[in-house]
């Protein structure tokens, strides 16, 4: 990281801390590296490599690019555009049209994701498995990104038996259960976020995690349309399938549900859906933050 001018932390994780920098032409960055103390922890090293190796060949509009992908005294960074705006933590009480353009960003982005091939045409497998709200980025322009593909599967990589890691509140069933997940895990994931939008609380409503992972698996969610009767009708129907308990009842394909959703949100009278959106998220949230 020589290359770049270290200005100030601007997030800690668990793993890894992002920094604001700026390269050799002044431009500004974000640069997410890990932590100085996991240095000699070789799986979490791994898991981070992995995240950089998988999010440094995906090129799309709906994900967050990386720049650059190095090392220094041991320990692996990422160097990526800086980007104004805020993730979906406090977002909150959205309308309808807002929260269906934002699902169609994320389903854009997964649909991407999950059909990425190599140069001899065979599929990476991706799965993000963490789509969630702290995973979830809106710019100020409106534009709706997925960030960190940490702890993704793909084809590539050896994932141990039984391992499970993820936000429980987040997990679909087979996920939390450590079975195989596939695309419709994270068509889960992501009802459940449109769902927390749509209804402004969490989901499932446990003190836990242990809490949380045990509703998710024994309970099932309450009908959207009952806390947003906005919602009644094709969105309320589309949601119960994503958050459908077993994978075969849930959409198949990731492109018709983002395809869906854009329908939705036109029905709903979007005129220049960006605009829409950044007015929703940045006029009645003062809160912002600048995320890489």
């Amino acid at each position: 990281m020589k290359r770049y001018r270290i200005e100030r932390l601007l997030a800690s994780g668990g793993m890894a801390d992002l920094y604001l920098a700026r390269d050799g032409a002044g431009q500004e960055v974000a640069i997410k590296r890990v932590k100085e103390h996991l240095q000699d922890e070789a799986d979490l090293l791994e898991m981070f490599l992995r995240e950089a190796e998988i999010a440094a060949r995906l090129r799309h509009p709906n994900i967050v690019e990386v720049c650059e992908v190095g090392e220094e005294d041991g320990l692996p960074y990422i160097v990526m555009p800086r980007l104004f705006g805020r993730d979906l933590r406090s977002a909150s009480g959205l309308g309808p049209r807002e929260a269906c353009l934002v699902g169609a960003g994320v389903a854009r982005g997964l649909a991407y994701a999950h059909g990425l091939r190599d140069e001899a045409d065979q599929p990476y497998g991706i799965v993000h498995r963490d789509v969630s709200p702290t995973n979830i980025f809106v710019t100020r322009g409106g534009e709706v990104r997925l960030l960190d593909f940490g702890i993704a599967k793909t084809n590539r990589f050896a994932t141990a038996t039984g391992l499970i890691r993820g936000k429980a509140g987040y997990m679909a069933p087979e996920q939390l259960s450590g079975l195989a997940v596939d695309a419709r895990t994270d068509l889960f994931a992501l009802g459940v976020v449109l769902w927390e939008l749509l209804a402004s609380r969490p989901l499932w409503r446990a003190a836990t995690e242990t809490g949380v992972a045990r509703a998710v698996m024994e309970e099932s969610a309450p009908p959207i349309e009952q806390l947003c009767p906005a919602a009644a009708g094709d969105l309320a129907r589309l949601v119960a399938r994503l958050v459908a308990k077993f994978p075969a009842a849930r959409p198949t394909s990731v492109d018709r549900v983002a395809d869906t959703l854009e329908e939705l949100a036109k029905r709903h009278g979007s005129v220049d859906p960006g605009a829409e959106l950044a007015h929703a998220l940045f006029t009645h949230h003062s809160h912002h933050s600048h995320r890489g």
